[in-house]
């Protein structure tokens, strides 16, 4: 009996996901899903992406997972009988603020005004450091001006060709992409999509930043307050540029250690842990 073949997981950012609107026409087997084409023109049933576990959620027989990379979220099901346990991935891989590269296999929902929601059913979960999501996160947004620049370049052609863009040095996967692209999204604002996706990674590595930071300033809060009456901001503010954190971060996590009940204000400029 013949096997089919594996199709290749993409690495993908949820943005792409969820600007994508079109599903390959598949009429001949209707019980194949369909490929989706994403506007960089990335043709996948199977993805993969980095990104941070936001929510858990159990049903009676199902787990639902939030993960949030730094352009939005992915939503998962993991359907706790479908396969046995050696060959899927379990609810209990995943905790909240855990960092995870993931693989799995696209499923759509659309609804009757034809927009098209997804869904992830994960084949892999591995935990990564902060480095890698990192390096990661910035390689998926290289992946994407790649793509970017190849679809300009393919708008420009008279015939769709990809070998001209191969010759002007893009991979025949990009060149593939890019044509696909122009023939699917041709009024998709791509200038738009990468500013979006450069500032959200810029301020996901700040806000990492600052959640690194906010331990060290509880810590010194506790440690500091001698008469029970909260540490005052100058004398956080001294000790935390002594390690290097500047008064902006110092602000941020303050407000968020505030934000989520660790500390207080007892009076103007004087705060206490809780």
């Amino acid at each position: 009996m013949e096997t089919r073949k594996r199709e290749a997981s993409k690495w993908i950012t949820s943005r792409e996901l969820r600007d994508s609107t079109i599903e390959e026409d598949n009429s001949s087997d209707t019980r194949v899903k369909p490929f989706i084409i994403t506007p960089l023109g990335t043709r996948v049933k199977r993805i993969l992406f980095v990104g941070t576990v936001n929510s858990i959620s159990d049903e009676e027989n199902i787990t639902k997972v939030v993960i949030n990379d730094f352009t939005g979220s992915f939503y998962l099901s993991i359907f706790k009988d479908t396969f046995p346990e050696d060959r899927r991935v379990l609810p209990d891989q995943f905790e909240k603020g855990e960092r995870l590269l993931v693989v799995g296999r696209l499923n759509t929902f659309k609804t009757e005004d034809q927009r098209i929601f997804y869904n992830v059913n994960p084949e892999l979960a591995l935990k990564v450091e902060d480095g890698s999501m990192d390096y990661w996160n910035s390689r998926a947004v290289y992946i994407a001006q790649r793509k970017v620049l190849a679809i300009r370049e393919a708008s420009k052609l008279e015939s769709a060709d990809a070998s001209n863009l191969t010759k002007l040095g893009y991979s025949e996967e990009e060149s593939e992409c890019a044509l696909r692209a122009v023939r699917h999204y041709p009024g998709y604002n791509y200038q738009q999509f990468i500013e979006n996706i450069r500032n959200s990674l810029t301020s996901s590595s700040r806000d990492q930043e600052v959640e690194e930071k906010k331990s060290m300033i509880l810590d010194f809060i506790k440690n500091n307050d001698k008469d029970g009456k909260g540490c005052l901001y100058e004398n956080i503010l001294n000790s935390m540029k002594e390690k290097g954190i500047d008064q902006s971060t110092l602000d941020e996590a303050l407000n968020l250690l505030g934000s989520s009940g660790e500390i207080y204000e007892v009076s103007l400029k004087r705060f206490k842990a809780l």
